[in-house]
């Protein structure tokens, strides 16, 4: 989600001000609530931190940005980091992707 997305957003005449707004994603992002999400030179997106393990891909002729699981990723995470001597504790996986032609 992004600033402008949260449900009750101000729309200009509410009186909250975009700079409250900011101060309080940032709050939110501190205090582990939320998440910021940065992908190329596209806006910042928040999403509800609940988990360690972030995949995504991002649509780079729209910006959209699609969350998925994929056990087959986890795994595969968790064998690299098992023949090197580590453990898996976050990680975060940007695909960036274009819609092939016909679909």
């Amino acid at each position: 989600m992004s600033w402008n997305s949260i449900d009750g957003a101000p729309s200009g005449e509410s009186g909250i001000s975009i700079s409250t707004i900011y101060r309080t994603l940032a709050a939110l992002e501190g205090q582990g609530v939320i998440q910021r999400l940065q992908y190329g030179g596209s806006s910042t997106r928040y999403k509800w931190a609940e988990t360690p393990l972030s995949n995504h891909m991002i649509e780079i002729d729209t910006g959209r940005v699609i969350e998925f699981c994929s056990d087959q990723v986890e795994q595969s995470h968790a064998e690299v980091a098992e023949k090197m001597g580590y453990e898996v504790v976050q990680h975060r996986l940007e695909l960036y992707v274009r819609k092939k032609p016909g679909h």
